[in-house]
């Protein structure tokens, strides 16, 4: 992607996603490719899931009983 000077970031919650795109005119095809592809074959690495699964199960026990707490978990 640096190669290509841009940049593409997307994040989401539970009813929304925001995607971002940084780029120049020239890249702006070739960027929007790379955005098409991560959309159709999003890649899920095993190890980074159960990292996601530990810090959220860390994040549930330190909000204890909280229910507001555990829901911005």
């Amino acid at each position: 992607m640096s190669r290509m000077t841009a940049a593409i970031g997307i994040g989401g919650g539970t009813n929304s996603t925001t995607i971002t795109i940084e780029a120049t005119r020239p890249t702006l095809i070739p960027v929007l490719e790379l955005l098409a592809q991560q959309l159709r074959s999003p890649r899920f690495d095993p190890e980074d899931l159960e990292r996601l699964k530990k810090e959220r199960s860390v994040g549930y026990e330190i909000a204890g009983g909280n229910p507001v707490s555990a829901a911005e978990v």
